[in-house]
């Protein structure tokens, strides 16, 4: 699904694809007409976070991961030098299951495959959680204390990596 949304988008004339130097994959970035949408986009998750109610069958994590990768990951807080986190969503079907985010030169890239080395971080979660944290329905506090994310590793990543999310929770829709 998220191949043929970028797909979609690269057609639009929205993003642009550059392989990526080692030849494994793909670099994305907003054109200009991209950047131009910043402002609509914005508006519709405004609007989105106050009328929409994400259902479990909208709850896409592959989805949200990129967008995190893509817009609201903040670069300023990301750790320095190379670290790999990855993702598990158990109950997604196994093509949605597993996913990593690759942090090397203050950006980060989600991955369909292990980019290779040790996990530095290790995130279980149910879908419905991970996206309602990321796009700010709910706290990070609230999704831990109920078990619904996990996060395995060094402490103070643990304690940083919810720093990583631009996306402040909005008390209003809090859960």
């Amino acid at each position: 699904m998220l191949i043929k949304r970028l797909d979609e988008l690269q057609r639009g004339g929205v993003i642009e694809t550059q392989l990526k130097p080692d030849g494994r994959g793909y670099n994305y970035r907003l054109t200009d007409a991209g950047a131009d949408l910043a402002g609509v986009i914005r508006a519709l998750g405004t609007w989105g976070e106050r009328w929409a109610d994400v259902t479990s069958e909208q709850s896409d994590p592959a989805y949200a991961l990129w967008a995190w990768c893509q817009v609201q990951l903040n670069r300023a807080n990301l750790p320095h030098g190379r670290m790999v986190i990855a993702f598990t969503f158990p109950e997604e079907r196994a093509s949605n299951r597993r996913f990593w985010i690759l942090i090397e030169h203050g950006d980060a890239e989600m991955c369909h495959s292990d980019p290779g080395g040790q996990a530095d971080l290790t995130v279980e979660a149910g879908s419905r959680a991970f996206v309602d944290w990321h796009r700010g329905a709910r706290t990070w506090r609230d999704v831990l204390r109920t078990g619904e994310i996990a996060v395995t590793g060094p402490q103070r990543l643990r304690r940083a990596f919810p720093t990583w999310n631009l996306h402040e929770p909005n008390p209003d829709n809090a859960i």
